[in-house]
């Protein structure tokens, strides 16, 4: 007997990527309790020099003092300096909501147009095929 089962190979496979995201899918995070409704909030790596707690702290972010205040990661630690609150290794961290919010409408709007644009002959990077003319993503 056949196998009549087909393979897709790369040639003719088709890709579907999902749907972009809010921001806000991953920024709250960790199970945070005692939390404000005034505040939005996400941990940050210490580790990381790209987009870590450095990188947050100059984007606007506050690290979250438990000397001050009485949020909490749920499965959380207070650091050993007795301000910071830590989850897995990652620093608490909040923003005002209302910024947080408009911050993240920007960057929706963002996404969508990069969506559209790579729906576009070309994509993005206007891609010229061997024919001369814009490329098509088939």
């Amino acid at each position: 007997m056949a196998n009549t089962n087909q393979v897709k190979t790369a040639a003719t496979a088709t890709r579907k990527d999902p749907k972009p995201r809010s921001m806000r899918a991953n920024a709250i995070g960790g199970h945070v309790i005692d939390k404000r409704d005034d505040r939005a909030y996400k941990w940050a790596n210490p580790n990381d020099e790209s987009f870590g707690l450095v990188f947050c702290l100059a984007d606007g972010w506050n690290k979250v003092n438990a000397k001050i205040d009485k949020e909490r990661g749920r499965l959380g630690r207070v650091a050993d300096n007795g301000e910071d609150v830590i989850w897995k290794g990652q620093v608490l961290v909040w923003m005002d909501k209302e910024e947080f919010d408009s911050r993240d409408a920007e960057r929706g709007e963002f996404v969508e147009r990069h969506e559209m644009a790579k729906q576009r002959p070309g994509g993005i990077d206007a891609i010229v095929g061997p024919d001369g003319e814009l490329a098509t993503n088939m």
